[in-house]
């Protein structure tokens, strides 16, 4: 049976440039190796994650994120234990964590983005006088309505033009990898409310690739989305019962003589989940 002894006198905290830190000592007196110390983080000595003695009255939770052990030379089975806390990024965002801007790479809650702009060809049968009318129209969700706008197509042969689009990539730190199984029903989906300041409906979440970093505990997970200034919709005209193109046999409105007739839109991503259950560190950025 090991014994665990706290040096009271031997607490530090420190706030460097704007990160707090604390440190706890303890002495840990028959332990034969370092292996049955570490089986004491979480009983006798704090784990990893348990919170700094009354850091309740702080603005901000301070964890513990790192120990070093150290065997007493001139004893027997006695081991000093370091144990470091420092204030963690919390899921309550009412306060101003002092770290949440000066994270280290492999400090829990560090986040990056990437964005990358880019236009591919898309077939298209209609114009608006705007892009903006021409969200505003994919919004609707005209599925089952004509789109409006007018003709560019010549006789069913649609216009190929450029659709401007966004490939967006979050990095996070986090202390746990997300659930696998809880993403993979959201791949595919579309923001079913305003995210990272795009519209509703506008992006879509491509997926992840997360990775453990051994050396500090710590797990990278990328996050990619995809936005689309047609929110992801496909103009797509009516055919007849044969599958022929229905034309315009009179010229009406911006619709031409010898144009399709009617066109919807189509979206081949018609679900929408909530992407801030996909991580905490997304708000902010």
């Amino acid at each position: 049976m090991s014994d665990v002894y706290e040096l009271n006198t031997s607490r530090k905290y420190l706030n460097n440039e704007g990160k707090p830190r604390a440190e706890r000592q303890f002495v840990v007196v028959g332990a034969d190796t370092e292996g049955d110390v570490v089986a004491l983080f979480g009983s006798t000595l704090p784990g990893e994650y348990e919170n700094y003695p009354n850091d309740g009255a702080l603005p901000y939770d301070m964890l513990a994120f790192d120990y070093s052990i150290t065997k007493e030379p001139n004893a027997v089975a006695t081991w000093q234990v370091t144990m470091r806390y420092r204030a963690e990024i919390g899921a309550n965002q009412a306060f101003n964590n002092p770290t949440s801007t000066l994270l280290e790479p492999n400090e829990v809650g560090y986040r990056t983005a990437r964005l990358s702009m880019s236009a591919e060809f898309k077939d298209q049968y209609r114009k608006f006088n705007t892009v903006k009318l021409m969200q505003n129209t994919a919004r609707l969700f005209y599925e089952s309505n004509d789109i409006g706008g007018s003709s560019v197509d010549v006789a069913g042969h649609p216009l190929s033009v450029l659709s401007y689009k966004q490939n967006i990539t979050i990095l996070i730190t986090d202390s746990i990898l997300p659930d696998a199984q809880a993403i993979a029903l959201q791949i595919g989906t579309r923001n079913e409310s305003s995210f990272l300041n795009y519209d509703a409906g506008s992006v879509v979440f491509a997926g992840c690739n997360a990775e453990t970093i051994p050396e500090v505990g710590r797990n990278s997970i990328e996050y990619s989305f995809v936005y689309d200034q047609n929110s992801h919709y496909i103009q797509y005209p009516i055919r007849n019962e044969n599958g022929v193109l229905i034309y315009a046999e009179t010229a009406s409105g911006g619709i031409a003589k010898g144009s399709v007739l009617k066109v919807y839109n189509k979206q081949p991503f018609p679900y929408t989940s909530n992407f801030s259950n996909l991580s905490q560190y997304f708000s902010g950025l």
